[in-house]
Parts: structure tokens; C-alpha cells; sequence
């Protein structure tokens, strides 16, 4: 058997059974995952032997790994939001679009305060809509797009790469996920739509995945960064691109939402 790779951050595993054969070997059983396990979880699957005697390495019989992490997180997503209704009594309002915005951690010299007051209202018209905004949680372009969510009583999620502290005081559900950059891929694959503000490698990233993923991907124009890079020609302009352009924040999520009736 070839080598089986392993992400401890988040997995299904269980132990596998053994049985006795006669002779006293024991050969390992494929069995069902039943339960959920979560970050941190490398118990041991076990060890089988071969038809020749061989012990061969650990079979692991449940899927596990970056898929897995993806898929826990989504399961929280919906529980949290849905616990969030509850809470509010309004069990019988069904869940918005969900929205990703994505651009500059705070730490980015190029991140000016128009793109800043361009995220804060991106995030208000949002949760204005009725939307629900998701992105990385920390702070620049994120930061400032729960901010405006908040000022219009929205729902917030944040992707976090590692732990809740990294969390904006405007994030309501605050994911950790354990991936580091991989959260990218959450955040994208989550989302209805994406629109992107100003931006470094991170964003560009982002981008690439809803390119791939076929996700309505909005660039506003004017933010800086690569976002005004690509949206001005200067960057793959060359590359087949399924992104649309905006020229305000009002522009993006008129568009966003029309997206999302398509």
C-alpha cells in the first residue's frame, strides 16, 4: 500500500477493530465512521497484515484531512447561525446569502482609508440585505467590513486561521480552523459570492480559488492593491477570468445579490 498522508488539524478517524485469524494473526477490519472528531484527533487506525505476512501501515478507514476541516466547518456555520435565529426568535426567517469579502490584513501599507470606508460599507449594505457576511476575521479590509455588518444588526463569520484571540471585536461566530493560510479555501468555498478590496498574495489567492471554483467573484476597482492590479489589466490580463468589476461599494453588492438570484 502506498503512504497515507494525514492532517491532524481536523479529521474523522476511529480505531480500527482487529480479529483474530487462526494462527493468532490479526488482520485489520474496515469499519464505518459514526462520529465526528475534531482538531487535534490522531488516534491510531491500526495495523493490518498482508496476505503475505507482511505488516503493512496504518489504514485509515474514514476521510480526514483539509476536506474534512472544510466540511466541520460548514456544519458549524449552519448550527451557529441557526442557534443564532433561535436566540433571536426568528426561527422562521430563513438564512441570507452569504457573502465573503476578502482584502488587506491590517498590516498592509497600501491599505488606504478609502478602501477602509469602501469594506466598512460593503459590510453594512450586506447585513442591510439581509446577507450574511463571511471572511478571515482579522483585521484591515476584514475588520472593517464586520464593523459596518455590525451597524446594521448583521451576522458576522469569521475563518481564523489558528485561534479565536486572532478574531475582530466585530466577528459574532469565530472559527478557528487550525489551517493557516489554507482557510482561504473555507472562506471561498463557503461563500455564495466573493468580493474583493485592495489586497496582497492572501487575496490573490483567494481569487485564484473562486476562479476555480466558479464563484461570481467581484473586484472593486480603485481599492489598490492587486485587486486594482488585475482589474486594471496590469496583472493576468492575459488569463480567461470569470471576475466582474465594480466601481463602488454599492455597485459590488448590487451585484453580489444578483448574483446570488441567478
Amino acid at each position: 500500500m502506498g503512504e497515507v498522508s494525514q492532517f491532524v488539524s481536523y479529521s474523522f478517524s476511529k480505531e480500527c477493530k482487529g480479529e483474530k485469524k487462526e494462527g493468532g494473526e490479526e488482520e485489520a477490519v474496515e469499519g464505518y465512521c459514526e462520529w465526528w472528531c475534531f482538531a487535534g484527533d490522531d488516534k491510531d487506525c491500526g495495523t493490518g497484515h498482508g496476505e503475505d505476512g507482511d505488516e503493512e501501515e496504518e489504514i485509515w478507514i474514514c476521510f480526514h484531512g483539509f476536506l474534512c476541516g472544510t466540511s466541520c466547518v460548514l456544519f458549524f456555520v449552519f448550527s451557529v447561525c441557526f442557534g443564532n435565529c433561535l436566540k433571536h426568535d426568528l426561527i422562521s426567517v430563513s438564512m441570507g446569502p452569504v457573502i465573503a469579502v476578502c482584502g488587506s490584513d491590517g498590516d498592509d501599507s497600501s491599505l488606504s482609508a478609502s478602501a477602509l470606508s469602501t469594506a466598512e460599507a460593503v459590510g453594512r449594505l450586506i447585513a442591510q440585505r439581509g446577507g450574511i457576511l463571511i471572511c478571515g476575521g482579522r483585521s484591515g479590509v476584514m475588520q472593517a467590513a464586520c464593523k459596518g455588518a455590525k451597524s446594521a444588526q448583521g451576522l458576522t463569520v469569521g475563518i481564523l486561521p489558528d485561534s479565536k484571540e486572532e478574531a475582530n471585536e466585530f466577528v459574532d461566530v469565530k472559527l478557528p480552523t487550525g489551517l493557516g493560510n489554507m482557510r482561504n479555501f473555507v472562506i471561498v468555498h463557503s461563500a455564495d459570492v466573493v468580493i474583493m478590496i485592495c489586497g496582497r498574495w492572501g487575496t490573490l489567492n483567494e481569487m485564484t480559488y473562486a476562479m476555480m471554483l466558479k464563484k461570481p467573484c467581484i473586484l472593486i476597482k480603485g481599492t489598490g492593491g492587486c485587486v486594482d492590479d488585475i482589474a486594471s489589466g496590469r496583472l493576468l490580463s492575459h488569463v480567461p477570468s470569470t471576475y466582474v468589476i465594480a466601481l463602488s461599494a454599492e455597485d459590488a453588492v448590487e451585484k453580489a445579490f444578483a448574483f446570488c438570484k441567478e
